[in-house]
């Protein structure tokens, strides 16, 4: 038997948000339901094992916390899976972007542990990596953002 690992390239998970007026609310319990998951909410490719996320800001030493939320495919819930903190470093993607630098976890509540990659604020990309189970959508939520502050999150998965 041979096993392989599919290598995959970094995609949008989340496309710029701007926190132009305020940050966005975080589902509550109530609320986390198939019919309330955000149109940029993004497919998993069955494929994909586990993933990798990270962020990139329009400058350095921006800040935001963000939630991330999945989904399975045989009940109407979304799951709370991570909440984290993050600061924008000086290395940029391709794109001109500043990625993260510090990732810091504040809560989790996963299947497996959610571990974060933190570049210790010297400017090396911090990432979050993780199993995805099984689920079949993920998306981001920003409940703390500077106004216009502007992020994008990535993902890759293998």
């Amino acid at each position: 038997m041979q096993t392989s690992t599919l290598q995959v390239g970094w995609h949008v998970l989340r496309p710029a948000y701007t926190g132009l007026a305020a940050a966005e609310t975080p589902l509550v319990e109530a609320s986390r339901l198939l019919a309330n998951i955000p149109s940029h909410a993004v497919t998993i490719p069955g494929e994909w094992n586990r993933v990798e996320i990270m962020w990139a800001a329009t400058a350095e030493n921006k800040t935001a916390a963000c939630n991330i939320y999945l989904a399975p495919h045989d009940t109407d819930i979304v799951l709370a899976g991570v909440t984290g903190n993050i600061v924008s470093g000086l290395q940029k993607t391709t794109g001109g972007l500043f990625i993260a630098d510090t990732l810091t976890i504040a809560s989790q509540n996963w299947l497996t542990t959610i571990s974060a990659i933190d570049g210790g604020a010297a400017d090396r990309a911090a990432r979050l990596y993780f199993d995805v189970c099984g689920y079949y959508k993920i998306f981001i939520m920003y409940s703390a953002i500077t106004q216009n502050d502007i992020w994008t999150a990535f993902i890759r998965g293998f």
